[in-house]
């Protein structure tokens, strides 16, 4: 586990962090948080 990022909880410092990083677009880090939560959906459901 990265240092920081324990839990869940700890996602808005990561997307914010993200957000800061020229590289990082905000569609990409709505792709990245919405896949997620997508895979998350997908596992509870099995």
């Amino acid at each position: 586990t990265p240092t920081g990022l324990e839990d869940v909880s700890r996602y808005p410092q990561l997307f914010a962090a993200l957000l800061e990083d020229t590289s990082w677009t905000e569609e990409d880090i709505k792709k990245l948080a919405g896949l997620n939560l997508l895979r998350v959906f997908s596992k509870v459901e099995q």
